[in-house]
């Protein structure tokens, strides 16, 4: 759970990063969904609905800066816009787990992190594809696998262990451009 204590601290920083801010006036979700009046908004904005407040920002009519969603099960989100895109720093915390990562340019990008209580997946992202090797966790069954993937499909070979034994080989799939190709089941 080394993974869910690095979150919550991450979380703590962004926090405090945010600095405090007021807002012009409150939106509504129509004025939000309405292109002919967000085009004119600049500056900084609140959205709430029944279970939910965002703090919205706007730079020459477009998504500018950090946007801030806080729910009432104490879940949040933060995601940082430039000139309309998703642009950097992307966090999301419930009691359950959490998200959190990189955009480049709209796009996914390095390292990302999604999880909850059952399921948890890390990894890397080059303009919006999975690359590289990624682990993917199952809490609720104890096992782990770990592979590699190429252009955002499954590719080579994935390995299935034990998560408190990783020495412990469970299952071997091999994957060429996401089409599984051959899979082994080891029993004890």
């Amino acid at each position: 759970m080394e993974i869910k204590s690095r979150l919550l601290c991450l979380i703590i920083l962004l926090l405090g990063s945010i600095p405090k801010i007021e807002a012009q006036r409150t939106i509504t979700k129509e004025e939000l969904n309405d292109s002919t009046y967000t085009c004119r908004l600049d500056g900084v904005y609140v959205l709430q609905d029944r279970t939910r407040k965002t703090i919205l920002s706007f730079k020459n009519g477009k998504k500018h800066g950090q946007w801030v969603t806080f729910d009432k099960d104490l879940s949040f989100w933060v995601e940082t816009f430039e000139k309309g895109k998703r642009q950097g720093l992307f966090v999301s915390s419930t009691m359950y787990g959490g998200v959190f990562g990189y955009y480049d340019n709209d796009q996914k990008e390095g390292y990302w992190y999604e999880g909850d209580d059952q399921r948890g997946e890390e990894g890397n992202y080059h303009e919006g594809q999975r690359t590289g090797i990624w682990k993917c966790y199952n809490f609720s069954e104890g096992i782990l696998w770990t592979g590699s993937y190429k252009r955002g499909l499954k590719d080579g070979v994935w390995i299935c262990h034990e998560l408190n034994h990783p020495e412990h080989v469970l299952a071997k799939e091999i994957f060429r451009m996401g089409i599984l190709e051959s899979s082994v089941t080891f029993e004890d």
